[in-house]
């Protein structure tokens, strides 16, 4: 394989030269081409041979040496770290190529979702749409409803709420969007539903911008979109857990993982994340078959999976009928650590399902995610699918949110916050950290848009602070429905997107304010 050709393939699917010199040179060493403990060619012979400046060449490598592929020597050179880890024969792959589609090469299917599979369970959208159901909103999974809890101040002060689920809805474009609304329906066909597997145009939206952003090739036909990534899980779950199966998932974790696993049957084995080398120690003794993960900016601690992780994870899907489904929530937005190429990209054996959704990036209100599926996946989840959803729900946001993505303005939004975001950042992990730091310790080196912390005085302060807090109109998110191993001292979440400075400053006041009631007189 010629760099050349790699990096000119990268750059007709990416547009920019620095991202494409990065991924080329990057396949290039993950394919073998430069191996462990060999030299990569210089920086001025690359930016001759591929004409173009040194600087994005620099650039590009920079961001190999970040993630580990490669090490720069003082005086030597750049020299290859990446080691590949041993996958299947040349034969064996060629074996598997040969299976039919619908075939799974690794994981098999739930008794559940094999059952679905039966002839008699199986119907075409089509099908579906000549009869009337009515009950067809019901859902056959049942699912643990977490009631959202109203704040209530007993201080007539202004709430200052820490969610981290708001975002600053400024940078939504409501005007685009309303266009994009009133486009949609305008060109609704009412009489005819949409097909299960979620709108065509914004699959292939999807698609395009999985291969320009994240460097995930699929085709449309690879993707199925839901409502939220929760149901995805949830779906993805029943297809795939038996009763009594085991699934790895990290601690603390998102909640609605364990609630798919359990909802589907399964039994949660849980690894604690902030324990470095705790994953790859569950990997080697487990007999778990599927693994849920957030590797890429884990929920909630922010931290990102380091190289030598992510090979692990690899292997150990390699080595079995193993599954990991790539739960990718937020990764647009980070600041102040390694950042990698989803999971997805690296997996050449189709076991990794990735999950995205748009919530998190435009707005909560927006209940779109999807899931991009090895091909042998689909059809069983699909099924699935219609039997909950024989109706592809919120039609005509997807048909908006398509357009809205093939106009550009989708990664225009996401620059243009990834700005924004980037200016408060640094302010409000220095501010917090100066006023209220004897509370709590920060984990800042990944994060997204919340900070995470552990609280640091003793634990039984920390809900008589927390409501004393509240007293004075301040609410964050603890971290104890998200842990699933007993934690080493309670947790909490700080979002700040949705806020001005002057909020933060007032927020640390009041907590130092609520600290100080609570201090024995």
């Amino acid at each position: 394989m010629d760099i050349g050709a790699c990096y000119r393939r990268w750059l007709r699917n990416n547009g920019t030269k620095s991202e494409a010199l990065y991924r080329a040179l990057r396949e290039y060493v993950q394919a073998g081409h430069i191996r462990h403990g060999e030299a990569l060619p210089s920086t001025r012979e690359l930016a001759h041979s591929i004409d173009v400046s040194r600087g994005t060449v620099l650039s590009a490598v920079d961001r190999l040496i970040s993630e580990g592929f490669v090490e720069g020597k003082r005086g030597s050179g750049i020299y290859v770290s990446y080691q590949p880890f041993n996958l299947a024969s040349a034969s064996e792959r060629q074996a598997e190529q040969a299976l039919p589609s619908s075939v799974p090469p690794h994981v098999s299917l739930s008794n559940w979702a094999a059952m679905m599979m039966s002839p008699n369970m199986r119907y075409s959208t089509t099908d579906l749409l000549k009869h009337e159901y009515a009950e067809h909103e019901s859902r056959l999974i049942s699912t643990a409803r977490v009631e959202a809890r109203e704040f209530t101040s007993e201080s007539r002060q202004t709430p200052i709420s820490l969610n981290y689920h708001l975002l600053n809805e400024s940078l939504f474009s409501q005007r685009v969007w309303q266009q994009c609304l009133y486009a949609a329906v305008r060109d609704m066909n009412w009489g005819r539903g949409m097909d299960t597997q979620g709108d065509s145009d914004l699959r292939e939206a999807i698609a395009v911008y999985l291969a320009r952003q994240r460097g995930i090739r699929a085709s449309k036909e690879q993707i199925v979109i839901f409502q939220g990534s929760k149901q995805a899980l949830m779906l993805l779950c029943r297809c795939l857990v038996n009763e009594g199966d085991t699934v790895i998932t990290e601690s603390p974790s998102y909640i609605g993982i364990s609630q798919a696993i359990r909802a589907a049957g399964g039994c949660v084995e849980a690894a604690a994340i902030e324990d470095e080398g705790e994953l790859e120690r569950k990997l080697h003794g487990t007999h778990a078959r599927l693994a849920i993960l957030t590797p890429n900016r884990q929920f909630p601690t922010g931290r990102t999976l380091s190289l030598t992780s992510r090979q692990a994870l690899l292997q150990w899907a390699a080595n079995g009928p193993h599954l990991i489904i790539e739960d990718d929530y937020d990764s647009e937005f980070g600041w102040g650590g390694k950042m990698y190429e989803p999971l997805h990209v690296m997996d050449e054996r189709n076991s990794i399902v990735y999950v995205g959704s748009f919530s998190r990036t435009l707005t909560p209100s927006l209940r779109i995610g999807y899931a991009v599926l090895p091909e042998w996946l689909v059809e069983p989840v699909v099924s699935l699918k219609q039997l909950t959803e024989p109706y592809a729900g919120g039609q005509i946001e997807q048909r908006a949110l398509a357009d809205f993505m093939l106009r550009g303005e989708y990664e225009k939004h996401i620059r243009r916050a990834k700005r924004f975001y980037s200016k408060k950042v640094q302010t409000f992990c220095r501010l917090m950290q100066e006023k209220v730091g004897h509370l709590f310790n920060w984990y800042a080196g990944d994060i997204g848009l919340h900070l995470f912390a552990r609280w640091r005085q003793a634990p039984e302060l920390f809900p008589v602070f927390k409501d004393r807090a509240n007293h004075y109109g301040v609410k964050w998110a603890d971290v104890d429905k998200h842990d699933i191993l007993r934690p080493v001292a309670p947790g909490a979440m700080f979002g700040f997107a949705h806020l001005e400075e002057s909020d933060w400053h007032e927020a640390c006041r009041r907590m130092l304010a609520a600290w100080a009631d609570i201090q024995p007189k």
